[in-house]
């Protein structure tokens, strides 16, 4: 293919070798995309057919695909192969969101890609820049998940950083990791996740702000180093004070320098509250090289040709994702106001929750102090991290809990993950006075 575009990007240099060389290949889905334009007769996909051209499927299907999705996708397509890239209306629709919440970024976007979740959008970035043996840098305490991604699976290092410092975001830390990383190795990967699955953290404005202009210098100061920056958004919009920002940290990050990327990985697992259909996406931001904007010629360019190289994975792995999921979040999208509506109830719900535990945490340390336990800084997401004295045991106190509270906790590292979201507002305050029991009887 060449990749003319991309190698015009900043992406290009950011590329593992595979990144450089994946693509989709010209297999049976191009020849099928050709047949349906060019042909008369169409003798190239393997799905069967009825002869009036209806997917053959077994009927009693249908009730269960559900009556407005077999109206939605007529001759019983659901059925059938999404496309590779994903559904393209569903694509352009979640960019068009995208880009209402970030305007000035609409000329640096590439197209999203249909992904199988979050987690798969994480897998796939982490094979198109980073090596066997390269590091990723992220926050200390972060989702268990990103080490078996990464690390277990890619045979990819975790240089990890302090999240806080004295209850605020440690920038300095973050900047010094990133430094000492493009030093070692002249590629910087660093994978940011607001707001914060494991603390539920979400920065203020004007901490994201700080944290790009920080980024941004750190990349001017090394204009030889690619960096790119992993946004994780999967919790983005829960936020439940007046402190955290509440949209994704996508437009303070990234700017357009020759060696600066940025990609943005989301879902409807969170937006839609729909976790099990598993569609993600993943959107590439990308600066050209010349520094100009780039336009539609190009953007068409770039666009076709990440696609590729993000089809190529996705094709060597899972053929496509789910197709009846795309077509659900493709309808969904075009109901936006009524989603975000509903949405918000769910976000007030968790509100007051988040809210009861802030103050069962007070009323804990009143009574027993914060020498054996404490909360880090929690203003979102669906999570809250209960940090322990390095004298207790997390696993130990998480197994008390189960047995002599029967509470339930996720231990990691020297404490544990909280989460809040699942548990019913009358039920909060027993579950952090548990927690504290049995902390300081420990």
């Amino acid at each position: 293919m060449g990749f003319p575009f991309l190698q015009k990007t900043s992406l290009w240099a950011a590329f593992s070798p595979l990144g450089k060389s994946i693509e989709t290949p010209k297999g049976i889905f191009y020849w099928s995309g050709r047949a349906r334009t060019e042909a008369e007769i169409d003798g190239t996909i393997g799905i069967a057919q009825d002869d009036d051209g209806t997917i053959s499927h077994i009927a009693v299907a249908e009730p269960w695909a559900g009556a407005k999705i077999m109206e939605r996708v007529p001759k019983a397509k659901i059925f059938g192969y999404a496309p590779i890239e994903g559904v393209e209306s569903l694509r352009k629709k979640w960019l068009a969101k995208i880009i209402e919440k970030h305007p000035g970024l609409a000329n640096y976007a590439t197209l999203p890609v249909v992904t199988n979740g979050i987690t798969h959008s994480l897998a796939l970035a982490g094979r198109l820049f980073l090596e066997n043996g390269q590091t990723l840098i992220t926050a200390d305490k972060s989702w268990e998940n990103y080490e078996h991604i990464f690390k277990d699976v890619q045979g990819v290092k975790i240089s990890t950083f302090p999240l806080f410092t004295n209850g605020v975001l440690h920038i300095d830390a973050l900047i010094g990791a990133c430094r000492e990383t493009a030093q070692l190795q002249k590629k910087v990967v660093l994978l940011l996740n607001f707001p914060h699955n494991q603390t539920g953290f979400m920065p203020s404005a004007d901490d994201a702000k700080e944290l790009g202009q920080r980024i941004q210098a750190l990349c001017r100061e090394m204009p030889q180093v690619p960096f790119v920056v992993l946004l994780d958004d999967a919790y983005e919009g829960y936020v439940y004070d007046e402190i955290g920002q509440k949209y994704s940290l996508l437009s303070q990050i990234f700017a357009p320098l020759p060696n600066l990327s940025v990609a943005k990985m989301d879902g409807i697992s969170k937006v839609m509250l729909a976790y099990g259909y598993r569609i993600g996406f993943l959107t590439f931001f990308a600066s050209a090289l010349d520094g100009h904007l780039m336009n539609e010629e190009f953007l068409r360019g770039l666009r076709a040709e990440t696609g590729s190289k993000i089809g190529g994975l996705v094709r060597g792995e899972i053929s496509q994702v789910n197709h009846h999921g795309q077509i659900l979040a493709d309808a969904l999208m075009d109901d936006f106001a009524t989603v975000e509506a509903q949405r918000e109830e769910i976000i007030n719900r968790l509100r007051d929750r988040w809210k009861m535990m802030m103050v069962a945490l007070e009323e804990g340390y009143k009574k027993y102090g914060k020498q054996k336990l404490w909360a880090d800084p929690c203003n979102g997401g669906f999570f809250a991290y209960m940090n322990l004295e390095k004298s207790i045991d997390a696993k130990d106190i998480a197994e008390r809990l189960l047995k002599e509270k029967k509470v339930g906790v996720v231990p990691s590292q020297q404490g544990f993950r909280v989460a809040f979201c699942g548990v019913k507002k009358e039920k909060i305050s027993k579950m952090i006075q548990a927690i504290f029991e049995v902390a300081y009887s420990a």
